[in-house]
């Protein structure tokens, strides 16, 4: 109501997005517990208020007020979707990966498995790298998924990964980049 009472509105105002979003992705040390959170954590709660709102600024643009109920009769399949949404317009799904066999599984608990997808890798790369990395491998992401083992005897975790890029140059740069964040 804020941006309607001011006579704007997600279709007309880039510079209102803009503005919001400047506004909500820092706290300049208003809020102490959540300037110290892990970065991930920060990211994922602002994730909606910032860059959903470009996607459903993108939305409203291309569809008209119809934008609205349309993302939730056909829901983004992925972050890369909001954060790319030309990748939202043309439909683009994901594949879903098989992971590989664990060898004797039978002495490990499965703890987790899901998705892993743009905006996942893009933190990793922002904490551990740079953001000309995230800018460079991010949006090359095309699937990603993962499961978490732990040993039943000495409580070691495993955990097995797999993800698909759109060329073999960015997921060789990811790789390379992976293996120094492991190190």
């Amino acid at each position: 109501t804020l941006v309607r009472d001011m006579g704007q509105s997600l279709l007309t105002s880039n510079a209102m997005v803009e503005l919001m979003n400047r506004m909500i992705g820092g706290s300049g040390g208003q809020f102490p517990v959540f300037d110290e959170a892990p970065l991930y954590i920060r990211e994922s709660l602002l994730f909606p208020y910032t860059s959903g709102m470009k996607f459903q600024q993108a939305v409203i643009k291309k569809y008209g007020q119809a934008g609205f109920s349309r993302v939730f009769l056909q829901p983004p399949a992925t972050t890369q979707n909001i954060l790319h949404p030309e990748t939202y317009f043309e439909g683009r799904k994901v594949e879903k990966l098989r992971l590989p066999k664990l060898a004797r599984q039978a002495r490990y608990r499965k703890l987790a498995e899901g998705v892993v997808g743009e905006f996942d890798f893009a933190i990793l790369l922002r904490q551990y790298v740079d953001e000309e990395a995230v800018r460079r491998v991010a949006p090359g992401w095309r699937a990603g998924s993962y499961r978490l083992f732990e040993n039943k005897r000495d409580k070691h975790l495993v955990l097995i990964h797999a993800s698909q890029w759109d060329t073999p140059e960015t997921a060789g740069e990811f790789f390379r980049h992976y293996r120094t964040i492991l190190d």
